[in-house]
């Protein structure tokens, strides 16, 4: 169903909308993946030395103790030099050689500089290991419908101040037609203090519930998306995380709980159990 991916990120065509490479450069390289950002780094490294090992060769004798010809030769000069590596063992001995070292290792730096600091960026970004159940599941409880999310922190330590927040996306038809809206859904608790176990998000549906009424076929013909998005700080680094999750009408469990994950040990302690995390049975 289009919309939302499961991970809560749009998936959305957009046309005539122009992208500035130079503009988004930055941002650009944040959000490129890991393989694709060493390929990329790999291949215009490649292509900038074979440039240059094309016009050292252009030049007569232009490097030193570089065989005459040599294509090999002059590729490991230009390598050198953008590495900025020097071993010493050639060096540009004509004019036109030193103009070409000079323009090499301004690029070679710049490159460097820009590759180091995006990669250093992409480490040091604050990221949240939130594990999400994969289905809700909506059952009675107290004589009314509830809908619910289990959630885990997938980190050792605690997320402080955390906060939750789940809203729905769906097609209305309203005086003006038909329309996608954004509604929240109020939480029995949306915040917590500590957030380093599980955590149930609970929503009850009670009469002024955007989700009162509805059945499964209804919430498949309205394309119903639940967002989940959480909130709050690493105890470790002291950064602001976040996490986020989509669900489709198919992810909702009617009358199902989940199975419980969480015992305490005789000695005191408490035991997770990840195996049953996602499990759920009819209530």
């Amino acid at each position: 169903m289009p919309g939302l991916r499961p991970d809560g990120t749009f998936d959305v065509e957009r046309i005539g909308l122009q992208r500035s490479f130079s503009e988004d450069f930055f941002h650009i390289l944040m959000t490129t993946s890991w393989p694709k950002l060493i390929g990329a780094g790999l291949v215009l490294w490649l292509l900038l030395n074979l440039v240059f090992a094309l016009l050292f060769l252009a030049v007569p004798n232009g490097i030193a103790n570089a065989r005459p010809g040599s294509f090999i030769d002059h590729y490991a000069f230009a390598v050198q030099t953008s590495a900025t590596i020097g071993y010493g063992a050639m060096a540009p001995a004509r004019p036109a050689a030193h103009i070409l070292v000079t323009v090499l290792s301004y690029l070679g730096t710049l490159y460097t500089a820009t590759l180091t600091g995006v990669v250093v960026a992409k480490f040091a970004r604050p990221t949240a290991r939130v594990l999400f159940a994969e289905k809700l599941v909506l059952f009675e409880v107290d004589g009314h419908p509830q809908l619910q999310l289990r959630m885990a922190n997938a980190r050792g330590n605690q997320m402080v101040e955390a906060r939750v927040r789940v809203s729905i996306l769906r097609n209305e038809v309203s005086g003006h037609g038909q329309m996608r809206r954004i509604r929240d859904l109020k939480l029995v608790r949306n915040e917590t203090a500590a957030f380093n176990l599980t955590w149930t998000v609970m929503h009850d549906i009670e009469p002024d519930s955007p989700l009162r009424g509805e059945t499964p076929e209804s919430v498949l013909a309205s394309q119903t998306l639940v967002t989940v998005t959480i909130l709050g700080l690493d105890e470790t680094t002291g950064q602001t995380v976040h996490a986020r999750r989509a669900y489709q009408p198919a992810d909702i469990a009617w009358g199902h709980r989940y199975v419980d994950v969480i015992e305490t040990l005789p000695d005191g302690r408490r035991r997770i159990d990840y195996t049953r995390f996602h499990d759920t049975v009819p209530t």
